[in-house]
């Protein structure tokens, strides 16, 4: 634990115990399920970190008090970058695509908002698309998508 929130150059302490989320699950949790309830009795704020049949050392732990959820799920060198959006009957969106990855198409009707997977594309090779045809989302005047590279 840091019991020094304010800075990330301190050492942790060391606390072994065992651990448990909830009656049933083997696991632990470092930050709030849900930060608009204060039964959890977390203070502070921090990415939401699971980690299920492992032992964490002292280094995993000050990477993700550091780095954040990027520990753990790092940010791709080269994330997809939309290169073109064609708005007809449906729409086209295209990105830069890494040879031999799998996207993720989301999509979420308000900012910030629930985002939710539409599709899973394989790349293309250096460019790639998808086409949405679904009249429920193209009937809406406000729509966001985003285009995520899976781990």
């Amino acid at each position: 634990m840091d019991p020094d929130v304010a800075t990330t150059d301190d050492p942790l302490i060391v606390v072994e115990s065992p651990t448990v989320f909830g009656p049933g699950f083997t696991m632990t949790a470092i930050g709030g399920l849900r930060p608009d309830n204060a039964d959890e009795g977390w203070q502070g704020s921090i990415d939401n970190v699971f980690f299920y049949q492992t032992v964490l050392d002292l280094d995993a732990l000050t990477r993700i008090r550091n780095e954040g959820a990027e520990a753990i799920v790092p940010r791709p060198d080269d994330p997809p970058q939309i290169t073109e959006v064609r708005r007809g009957a449906d729409l086209k969106i295209a990105w830069s695509s890494l040879e031999g990855r799998i996207y993720t198409v989301e999509y979420t009707a308000a900012l910030p908002g629930g985002w939710a997977s539409i599709a899973t594309v394989p790349s293309h090779g250096s460019s790639t698309s998808y086409t949405d045809t679904d009249p429920t989302r193209l009937g809406k005047v406000i729509g966001f998508y985003r285009v995520q590279l899976q781990p």
